[in-house]
C-alpha cells in the first residue's frame, strides 16, 4: 500500500498565496516552497515568492524555463540555508477566466510533473474568475509516482 503523503502548511502562507495569485491574475504567480521533509511528511513553513517573475510570464503561464532559472535557485537555497530549511518544492496559479465561477481541477499538469524533480512537493493555486466574482483553491501533490510501470 502507498502512503500518502502529508503536508502541514502554515495558514498564512496557504491564504498568502491565493491572495498574491489572484492579484496576479490573468498571469500565474509562482513560489518557492520553504520547510523539511522526512519520509512521506512535510512542513512547510516558510515560501519565496520572485520579485522579478512578471518578465518570465506570458499573457496567463510562467515561461517553463523560469521556474529553473539558476538565480530563482540559488536565491530560494540562500534563503532556505539562513532559516535552517530545505527547498522541499514549488507552488504555482493556474488561472481561468469564466462566465460563472465554479471550482476548477487542482492538478498538476503533464509540463509540472515532467519538470518537478523527485522527492518534490507541487502545489497548484487555481484561480477561476468572472467579472462579478473570483475562486481559488490550492492541492499539494507529491511527485513521487504511485506506480512505477515497466513495458515488456
Amino acid at each position: 500500500m502507498v502512503r500518502p503523503l502529508r503536508v502541514k502548511c502554515k495558514k498564512q502562507i496557504y491564504e498568502g498565496f491565493k491572495v498574491a495569485a489572484i492579484a496576479g491574475f490573468p498571469r500565474e504567480k509562482y513560489g518557492v516552497l520553504l520547510g523539511a521533509r522526512q519520509g512521506k511528511r512535510v512542513w512547510i513553513k516558510d515560501i519565496w515568492i520572485p520579485d522579478d517573475q512578471k518578465r518570465w510570464a506570458e499573457k496567463r503561464a510562467l515561461l517553463a524555463d523560469a521556474v529553473h532559472t539558476p538565480s530563482w535557485r540559488q536565491e530560494a537555497e540562500a534563503i532556505a540555508d539562513s532559516e535552517g530549511l530545505q527547498v522541499v518544492g514549488d507552488i504555482h496559479s493556474h488561472c481561468w477566466r469564466v462566465r460563472k465561477v465554479h471550482e476548477r481541477g487542482r492538478e498538476p499538469s503533464e509540463t509540472d510533473w515532467r519538470s518537478s524533480p523527485v522527492p518534490w512537493v507541487i502545489g497548484i493555486c487555481t484561480v477561476s474568475k468572472s467579472p462579478t466574482e473570483v475562486w481559488s483553491s490550492i492541492a499539494f501533490w507529491d511527485s513521487f509516482p504511485l506506480a512505477e510501470v515497466e513495458l515488456v
